[in-house]
């Protein structure tokens, strides 16, 4: 019995599915292809980000009168913490808080008792300390945006710690602050502490230029116990002490006796 050869229509349909059955095989292979390369550049950059790592670290710690940036003085300076720091890692360090770590607050005694009263200070703090806390106690101030330290630079900033301006008093404020430079990464560096003063407003006692001028205290007594809060200050093993409390205790110290 004789074998009836295929019709040329089938063998045409038959020879253009096998053809996109082939150009679907290899388009799906392609797929694949990208698919993994796509994936395994994914995974490269989760490798190297994995391995960013800033190293943060402190180049310089100071501290000075002065005013927050942007801030028009308004009659009371303000006690700075100048701080330079460097990062030694591959990744940039992202410093996303700074928190005062405060052991001492307070005011010093006025030893001019016939001096009135009022309140003086209304510029903005950076970083505010409440003098109505008992120390010890933890205040934080969020950096939105972070303070960014790019791989093998240094930088420098400034901190205005001090009492927030309605707490001010005519009287100088002094306190004794570690801060902590909150790192994204959980590098996280601590400076100090610091040994601060704020000027006040008072008539009797006033920083002018790089010395205190005050006239003679009415009350000697005050003074002897103003020079003994501030050496306990200066004693602080590692202290970063401004330049104007050390001013204030000579001052001070010429009119304890």
């Amino acid at each position: 019995m004789a074998t009836t050869p295929p019709d040329r229509a089938s063998t045409t349909f038959t020879s253009a599915i096998s053809a996109a059955s082939l150009i679907a095989s290899i388009i799906a292979i392609i797929v694949s292809v990208k698919s993994c390369a796509v994936s395994q550049e994914a995974t490269d950059i989760t490798k190297r980000e994995s391995q960013r790592r800033a190293l943060l670290e402190l180049s310089q710690a100071i501290s000075h009168f002065g005013s927050s940036e942007g801030q028009e003085s308004k009659g009371d300076q303000k006690p700075l913490a100048d701080i330079s720091v460097r990062n030694r890692g591959s990744g940039e360090a992202l410093i996303t808080s700074i928190s005062a770590e405060v052991t001492r607050s307070q005011f010093l005694d006025s030893c001019w008792p016939s001096e009135g009263g009022g309140l003086t200070a209304k510029e903005t703090y950076t970083l505010n300390i409440p003098v109505a806390r008992t120390p010890p106690f933890s205040v934080t101030k969020e950096l939105n945006p972070p303070f960014r330290v790019k791989p093998g630079e240094n930088d420098r900033f400034v901190v205005a710690v001090g009492p927030a301006p309605d707490d001010a008093q005519i009287s100088p404020w002094i306190g004794m602050v570690t801060l902590r430079l909150n790192d994204i990464d959980g590098n996280d560096v601590r400076v100090g502490p610091f040994a601060l003063v704020s000027a006040g407003s008072s008539r009797h006692l006033r920083f002018a230029g790089r010395n205190w001028v005050f006239d003679k205290p009415e009350d000697l007594a005050c003074v002897r116990d103003n020079v003994r809060v501030i050496k306990g200050l200066l004693a602080t093993p590692g202290v970063v002490a401004s330049v104007e409390l050390k001013s204030l205790l000579r001052a001070f110290t010429r009119y304890k006796r």
